[in-house]
C-alpha cells in the first residue's frame, strides 16, 4: 500500500497501519522497559551460592536477549512510521517496488518486499525508497 493514494479505502488502511504501528511501539517499549526492570532486580541479588548465580546469569542474559529483539523490532517500527509519514509507506527500500500488501498486513513494519528480503538485497544504505 502506498501511502501517497487517495481512494477512501486506502486512506482507512492508512490509519489502520498507522493505530497498529502505534500499538506495536507501546507494547515494544513496555517490554523493552519490563526486561531492564527485571534484570536490573536479578543483578540486584548478592547472596547467591553458585547455582543460584548460573540461573541468575542465564536469567539475566534471557532478558537481554528479549530486550534487544524488542529493540531492533521497535526500530523497524519507527522507520515504517516515518515512511508512512514520508509517503514511502508500501515501497521496498531496496528495489522501490510494492511490497506485496499480505507481506504489510502480517508485517505491517516490513521495510523489504519480499523477493528482496529473501534474496538478502542491501537496503541501498538506509536510504529510502524514491516516490512513483
Amino acid at each position: 500500500m502506498s501511502a501517497s493514494s487517495h481512494d477512501g479505502s486506502e486512506g482507512h488502511e492508512a490509519r489502520w497501519v498507522r493505530e497498529s504501528l502505534v500499538a506495536t511501539e507501546h507494547v515494544l517499549r513496555t517490554r523493552i522497559h519490563d526486561a531492564d526492570r527485571s534484570a536490573t532486580g536479578l543483578r540486584g541479588d548478592c547472596d547467591l551460592d553458585a547455582a543460584d548465580a548460573a540461573v541468575r546469569s542465564a536469567a539475566t542474559d534471557r532478558l537481554q536477549v528479549d530486550a534487544d529483539e524488542a529493540k531492533a523490532l521497535l526500530e523497524q517500527t519507527r522507520a515504517a512510521l516515518e515512511r508512512l509519514d514520508d509517503g514511502t509507506y508500501g515501497l521496498c527500500v531496496s528495489c522501490g517496488e510494492a511490497v506485496e500488501a499480505a507481506r504489510l498486513r502480517a508485517l505491517p513494519y516490513a521495510a523489504q518486499c519480499l523477493a528482496c528480503k529473501v534474496a538478502g538485497g542491501p537496503s541501498r544504505g538506509g536510504r529510502k525508497p524514491r516516490r512513483a
